[in-house]
């Protein structure tokens, strides 16, 4: 009878002592609440494009070829953002014009669910979400299903 009592109590005595050094250790023992990343203020740089370095080519909703050399958002305070890019554009069945520079100023940007961002006017067309990946890097997709990444840099 004592060596069954010694055989249950050891494993409670260790469960027990691992269950207090949880709590006490500092360790979570019920989920804590994260709260999704922002983007801070700042300029952020297209860095990749369907894991291609720019320049890379988007086909917009019209059908012209846009070859982005470079593109930017810069992050301002009160939720707005001004878009920066170097881009050249071929018209549906045209031949491709001169790089030129393209700049939409200070549009307010919506928050439309925790760990995202919503571009009202991009280079690429209308409103365009970006997903939040951490408070200096964030990643569109774009109406073609291509995934552009930017960084702050």
């Amino acid at each position: 009878m004592n060596r069954l009592r010694a055989r249950l109590i050891a494993p409670l005595f260790a469960c027990c002592i691992s269950g207090g050094a949880a709590v006490v250790g500092g360790a979570c023992v019920f989920p804590t609440r994260v709260d999704p990343p922002t983007l801070e203020t700042g300029t952020y740089t297209l860095t990749s494009a369907n894991g291609k370095s720019p320049p890379v080519v988007f086909v917009d909703s019209t059908g012209r070829s846009l070859r982005v050399v470079a593109d930017t958002f810069t992050i301002v305070a009160n939720h707005f953002y001004d878009e920066h890019a170097a881009v050249a554009i071929t018209p549906r069945g045209g031949t491709e014009q001169p790089v030129s520079l393209i700049t939409i100023g200070h549009q307010p940007y919506g928050l439309p669910s925790a760990g995202t961002v919503s571009f009202l006017i991009t280079v690429y067309g209308g409103s365009t979400t970006a997903t939040i990946f951490s408070p200096t890097s964030f990643q569109l997709q774009l109406s073609d299903h291509s995934v552009w990444n930017y960084d702050k840099r």
